[in-house]
């Protein structure tokens, strides 16, 4: 199985180069503006193409599909869960928003509790007797 897939492999790569060197051919006639010419060596390039393309077992290529449809569903689903990340964002947003209070508020709320800290310590400390000597 491995001597096929090299062999396979080998094929598709020397039908690819000699696609390569036919569409350089056609480069060449193109840029010296002989147009008619250049068709040929197009012609010879496709035909190597296929030949590569064909090189291939049906079965290889409806792996190559198969993967390629897995990846997209791969690629679908990321997608649905980032824009459903994206979506829990931006309805936890507004409730952190809620939660969080002003700085201001914040320090006003500190201020209000030490104010309270205190009359309590007023309180607790005038609820207590001190003796006293007596000096007469």
């Amino acid at each position: 199985m491995a001597q096929m897939q090299q062999q396979i492999m080998q094929t598709v790569s020397n039908e690819l180069n000699e696609a390569v060197e036919h569409q350089a051919d056609a480069t060449e006639y193109l840029n010296n503006m002989q147009i008619d010419q250049a068709t040929g060596p197009q012609t010879k390039a496709i035909e190597s193409l296929k030949r590569a393309l064909e090189a291939f077992p049906p079965q290889q290529q409806q792996q190559d599909s198969e993967q390629q449809e897995q990846q997209e569903q791969q690629k679908q689903n990321q997608q649905q869960q980032q824009e459903a990340n994206e979506q829990e964002q931006q309805q936890e947003q507004p409730q952190q928003l809620e939660q969080q209070k002003p700085p201001d508020a914040t320090a006003q709320d500190i201020l209000d509790q030490e104010k309270e800290r205190k009359q309590q310590q007023k309180r607790v400390m005038t609820g207590k007797y001190e003796a006293v000597d007596k000096d007469w």
